[in-house]
């Protein structure tokens, strides 16, 4: 899946920067794009919504809806520069990201089925000539 021409590039790659340095200590597996930026359906003033896959060994306070994800949260809207849109980052550990993913009711699903997949980056493999 390519990335529409409408998704602002400086804040998918601040969003990538700040994840491979702030998650990087919670093991970084995967990061999405996911929603309407990703679908390529989105408003102007549409938010950006992310979805962080990261290592068993995380602590489960870091998940989405824990204390830990609130903190977290926290400290990403700090650090975000004047003039950036609305961004959510949610938080999965990779055990339960790996059980939510083939059930078509969970956001997990809809990483796999609808998601940019930003880290690792998407590689288009060569066609055979």
């Amino acid at each position: 899946m390519q990335l529409q021409t409408q998704v602002g590039e400086s804040t998918i790659g601040y969003v990538v920067d700040w994840c491979q340095k702030f998650l990087a200590e919670y093991g970084l597996v995967e990061l999405y794009l996911i929603r309407s930026r990703a679908r390529g359906t989105a408003r102007r003033n549409s938010d950006y919504d992310f979805y962080a896959v990261v290592s068993d060994a995380a602590p489960v306070e870091i998940e989405t809806g824990r204390k830990g994800h609130e903190r977290i949260c926290k400290a990403f809207r700090n650090s975000l520069p004047a003039g950036f849109s609305s961004i959510d980052i949610l938080i999965s550990r990779t055990v339960n990201y790996e059980k939510m993913k083939d059930d078509v009711d969970t956001i997990a699903h809809r990483c796999v089925t609808e998601g940019i997949r930003l880290i690792p980056k998407e590689v288009l493999k060569p066609t055979a000539i």
